[in-house]
């Protein structure tokens, strides 16, 4: 059973793989100086709390990095736990389950 799947990193985890594995993602946004006082999300975080939560940070003043997409046709649960392993503090990780 193939279980699809997109995985989201941030900076810190991209930084650290290799260049043939960073061919891998794309990138989709860069997140710095987000002066708003609400932020209300976009395609891959909910809103203010999401994005926070991801980045580790308390405010959005704070955030400062890139996020990067991969998509996978079969992720598995041994394959999830590498990823959220380069993790830090389980911060600049998110799958979405397909």
């Amino acid at each position: 059973m193939n279980i699809p799947a997109q995985l989201i990193i941030g900076s810190f985890i991209y930084n650290k793989l290799l260049e043939k594995e960073q061919e891998n993602f794309r990138f989709y946004k860069r997140y710095n100086n987000l002066n708003i006082s609400e932020w209300f999300g976009d395609n891959y975080f909910y809103d203010e709390d999401d994005l926070l939560d991801f980045w580790g940070a308390k405010n959005l003043k704070e955030i400062n990095g890139c996020v990067y997409i991969r998509e996978f046709d079969n992720l598995t649960r041994d394959e999830e736990k590498f990823w959220r392993s380069l993790s830090l503090n389980g911060c600049q990780i998110k799958v979405y389950w397909c």
